[in-house]
């Protein structure tokens, strides 16, 4: 009764199942791959907001960097999503196909960054000179920003690729343990296990095993 009413008032109890609730969210690929997707979908914008006061004329290079930006945008977004799909596929746990989709998804965040990077301060950060007068501030606000959320992707899509592959390899190990025993049949944990012994057969194989 004295521990219902404890966390029922906000006790020490309560707020220790609260953090250990956030502690679970923050350990989940999930809230990475959303917010991937959220920085995808805003670079995206971002890219097309910028072409539409950068005309090509003015700096052609640039006109071209952030086409290409816009093209690795739709990469990322795409990506984030094929890991999704494939997690719902999927029975149980990640496996190293998963691992190396989400190194992929931090590379091209990568070579958006570097892209967007590699002119900028020339053209942005040199003081007005013709480059900077030929784009304007708002052009370079604009790939500025999409710079920065480059980088910022590359960040979060490192700790999802950790994530998953710790969830990975885990599930390796623990394929190696002895099958469990169900009466009933074939219950979740039964096809969790059968998931964790083959991590890198394809799906539709696996499906077919299980029927």
């Amino acid at each position: 009764m004295t521990a219902t009413t404890t966390n029922e008032s906000g006790g020490p109890g309560l707020l220790r199942l609260r953090m250990k609730r956030l502690l679970n969210v923050l350990c989940q690929r999930w809230l990475y791959i959303g917010i991937a997707i959220f920085l995808a979908t805003l670079n995206l914008l971002l890219g097309i907001l910028t072409l539409s006061y950068l005309h090509p004329k003015k700096d052609v290079l640039l006109f071209g960097i952030v086409c290409f930006a816009i093209i690795l945008a739709l990469g990322h977004f795409a990506s984030c999503i094929y890991l999704i799909q494939r997690a719902k596929d999927e029975s149980s746990d990640p496996t190293l196909v998963d691992a190396a989709c989400s190194a992929g998804v931090v590379a091209l965040f990568a070579l958006s960054g570097v892209v967007l990077t590699i002119k900028l301060k020339g053209r942005c950060f040199s003081g007005h000179n013709e480059m900077f007068t030929a784009i304007g501030q708002g052009c370079c606000n604009g790939v500025t920003a999409m710079a920065a959320i480059s980088w910022i992707g590359v960040v979060i899509m490192i700790i999802a690729s950790v994530i998953i592959l710790i969830a990975a390899l885990r599930a390796i190990e623990e394929a190696k343990q002895p099958p469990p025993v169900f009466p009933s049949g074939a219950e979740a944990p039964v096809m969790r296990w059968l998931d964790r012994n083959d991590p890198f057969l394809a799906v539709t194989e696996r499906r077919q095993q299980y029927v």
